[in-house]
């Protein structure tokens, strides 16, 4: 134990995650096979469970700063966010139904910037709600069952880096991102998108290094703007 965290270490059999000491603030028990139900993590600033068995629904998520529970079993309903945290991670689960639950604590905007819940069985439109997320660098929804357009109230998610919306049914053309000039990633792939590639992703998102459009309707010509993106890494038209 160093700086009062506590690393992950295979502690196959403990079952049940057992009380943490008050003194701890981050706490990693990764890539065990702990299960049962989630202690009360309320003194510390961050957790790690991934890569366990936890399983069954989540009713809430520890009012903490970070919070990763990716590669476990958890179902049902997704949990709202508390106001202060910063990083959740849900990814690979079994999480289902809309996504309009991670709005229900609305007494205050959460200060999220880092959501990433792909990998799950969530369905439906992207709620109007989750635009109150202002602060999110980091949107990972990939590899769900989401549907319908993409809301143009993404565009004014002005500090985002990282954006993965591929592997599900989007529809329609792509809204407009230009004032989203803080993109790193653009990852669209594999849904129903149509239309031209547009003209803005070679003119205003200077800082894009990766651009994944491949598998979807796309039509048109290649707009003569991407070769702008001197910083680009990887360009998918067609995979």
């Amino acid at each position: 134990m160093s700086g009062r965290s506590m690393h992950s270490v295979l502690l196959v059999g403990l079952g049940k995650v057992p009380n943490l000491s008050a003194s701890l603030t981050n706490v990693d028990l990764s890539f065990n096979q702990f299960s049962g139900a989630l202690p009360s993590f309320s003194p510390l600033s961050s957790v790690d469970l991934s890569f366990n068995q936890f399983s069954g629904p989540l009713s809430s998520v520890p009012p903490i700063y970070s919070v990763d529970l990716s590669f476990n079993q958890f179902s049902g309903s997704l949990p709202s966010v508390p106001p202060k945290l910063e990083t959740l991670i849900l990814s690979n689960n079994k999480f289902s139904g809309s996504l309009s639950y991670l709005c229900a604590n609305t007494t205050q905007p959460p200060d999220l910037f880092n959501l990433d819940i792909s990998e799950n069985l969530l369905s439906g439109e992207l709620p109007n709600c989750m635009m109150q997320f202002q602060g999110l660098r980091v949107l990972n929804l990939g590899k769900n069952k989401l549907f319908g357009k993409v809301p143009s109230w993404l565009g004014n998610l002005k500090n985002l880096w990282i954006l993965r919306l591929y592997g599900n049914n989007f529809s329609g053309e792509l809204p407009s991102f230009e004032n989203c000039t803080l993109l790193f990633v653009v990852d669209v792939a594999a849904n129903k998108l149509s239309g031209n590639i547009p003209t803005w992703i070679g003119q205003s998102l200077t800082n894009l290094h990766v651009l994944r459009l491949s598998s979807n309707e796309l039509n048109g010509n290649i707009p003569f703007s991407l070769c702008n993106l001197a910083t680009i890494h990887k360009w998918c038209g067609k995979e």
